[in-house]
């Protein structure tokens, strides 16, 4: 769950303070530390920055990072609902929710 916490703040804040800024070096070091189940769950993501680095002016990262804060905020509130309906006991829950295909983006 934390890598969909990560997401949502990335998409919050991160993300389209590169991108406002211009920092382009920012951007591409960003990316080259998303791997793992990060890069996993999020892959409209990828694809936007394929789109970045191909000359698109960011519009493709602003809209994956726009569709990000619903998606993984969604997500988040989910996850908090069964830990608090179900307590120590929503482990399991928690971890077929983070593995289902409407919790990648």
């Amino acid at each position: 769950m934390r890598a969909v916490r990560d997401h949502l703040a990335d998409c919050l804040v991160t993300l389209p303070a590169l991108l406002e800024r211009g920092e382009s070096a920012s951007v591409h070091c960003w990316f080259a530390g998303l791997d793992g189940l990060r890069r996993e769950l999020f892959p409209l993501l990828t694809r936007a920055y394929e789109r970045w680095e191909q000359g698109d002016g960011g519009r493709a990262l602003k809209a994956a990072t726009q569709s990000g804060v619903f998606h993984w905020a969604s997500v988040c509130a989910r996850v908090v609902a069964l830990h608090a309906h179900r307590g120590a006991e929503a482990e399991t829950a928690i971890e077929v929710l983070s593995s289902a295909p409407g919790s990648r983006l």
